[in-house]
């Protein structure tokens, strides 16, 4: 799989909610950066931020407007609960084995 298709793979086990998915997809020493949150270098320290986010959210759903992606790279271009505007954005890199190094997310605000 390109970058493009392992991040609409990660995105759709995202929108079902399948955290074992997600995990497996993930380096050991993944990096997750999220604003106004300390950087999360583990997956176990990942798996706890999704099992609290889900929770927060609940059934809400977050859209998946647009990906761009080049090399090991993906930009996707998320809608928040409630609208069909941009309200934010994904940027992940991929290892060559299909694993997820690094994810970044960005607000519109």
């Amino acid at each position: 799989m390109d970058s493009g298709d392992l991040s609409r793979a990660f995105f759709d086990a995202f929108r079902r909610r399948d955290l074992d998915t997600m995990i497996s997809m993930m380096a050991e020493d993944v990096r997750y950066e999220i604003p106004n949150v300390p950087m999360l270098t583990s997956r176990d320290a990942v798996r706890e931020m999704y099992t609290t986010l889900f929770e927060a959210l609940g059934e809400a759903e977050i859209k998946l407007l647009e990906s761009i992606a080049q090399d090991n790279k993906a930009a996707l271009i998320l809608s928040l609960p409630g609208s069909d505007e941009a309200g934010g954005s994904i940027f992940h890199q991929w290892s060559d084995d299909g694993l997820l190094l690094h994810y970044q997310s960005f607000s519109r605000s």
